[in-house]
């Protein structure tokens, strides 16, 4: 029930990581000025968890190569799913 003049409230949003599994390897960062910032190359890694106020499915695969912030193929894959009334919520 809003009163008059009340904004609406938020839900609020979670994102829940409840699965991760990395093959392959290497990942460079750095900065602070030794810099690089991101490297990758064959790393391969598959998440999954849930999103939002009443816990969507979310499903991450990454596969990789770059080599610093621009080189080579990177792909990041993405499937979302709502839940649905028979599934309840994840969250």
């Amino acid at each position: 029930l809003l009163l008059p003049g009340q904004a609406p409230a938020r839900p609020s949003w979670t994102l829940r990581l409840t699965r991760l599994t990395v093959r392959g390897g290497d990942l460079w960062w750095q900065r602070a000025d030794r810099s690089t910032a991101v490297e990758l190359t064959d790393l391969d890694l598959d998440a999954e968890g849930s999103y939002g106020p009443t816990g969507g499915f979310l499903g991450l695969p990454v596969r990789a190569a770059v080599s610093s912030p621009v080189e080579g193929p990177l792909a990041l894959d993405a499937a979302a799913r709502p839940p649905t009334a028979s599934s309840g919520s994840w969250i």
